[in-house]
């Protein structure tokens, strides 16, 4: 059988939160049934690199412009999904999600997914709401089989803001990958490794 290919699209690959949960999640895929690849619409920065030693394809199409609508962007995604035969496109974050929706849906992508990470509103500023988003979030909710949000109060922002109905809605919170944190090795010897003394009193915080 075919592996499923799935597309992640992300704006930059600079390290960053939401870059490190995509790693994560990029690591958990099982290999033998899907092909990730990761698109981001700037060019290859440090992320990059840590998601090719995976053995993952990473495709940078360098054209990303924060502040003006780009139907470039749209061509080469749409492009890219027709050449890869892309099944499942996952994208994250508002400028992502909304070139890779476009592309999605006018390259007949069975599955559309996005996911969002922020809430719309940061210390009474309301970020997210300008009228052009909502009204592209709302028609492009139309062909998104699902919206993925990281917390409960992103899933009651996207409702409030975006009309968006709940059923379309999952909330799935952000993972660990708690490996990372188990230590492997000899407690008695970490004070040698930071040449810290036995009278010396240590305190971590997290």
């Amino acid at each position: 059988m075919d592996k499923i290919n799935i597309l992640h699209i992300y704006q930059n690959s600079k390290i960053g939160g939401v870059q490190q949960q995509l790693l994560s999640l990029l690591k958990a895929y099982d290999r033998e049934v899907f092909n990730p690849i990761f698109c981001c619409l700037g060019p290859k920065e440090a992320m990059s690199k840590e998601i090719e030693t995976l053995g993952i394809e990473v495709i940078a199409l360098n054209r990303l412009r924060y502040h003006k609508f780009s139907l470039g962007i749209v061509r080469d995604l749409y492009k890219l999904m027709k050449q890869k035969k892309i099944y499942i496109v996952r994208t994250h974050r508002y400028r992502a999600n909304l070139y890779g929706r476009l592309a999605a849906w006018l390259s007949g992508v069975p599955v559309i997914i996005i996911s969002l990470h922020d809430n719309y509103i940061h210390d009474n500023y309301i970020k997210d709401v300008r009228l052009e988003r909502k009204i592209a979030n709302k028609i492009l909710s139309t062909v998104t089989d699902k919206i993925i949000a990281v917390s409960e109060s992103i899933r009651k922002d996207i409702m409030k803001y975006d009309g968006i109905d709940s059923s379309k809605i999952l909330v799935i919170p952000n993972g660990i990958d708690i490996e990372r944190f188990d230590p492997k090795g000899n407690f008695a010897n970490i004070r040698e490794e930071f040449l810290i003394k036995k009278s010396d009193i240590v305190i971590g915080f997290i």
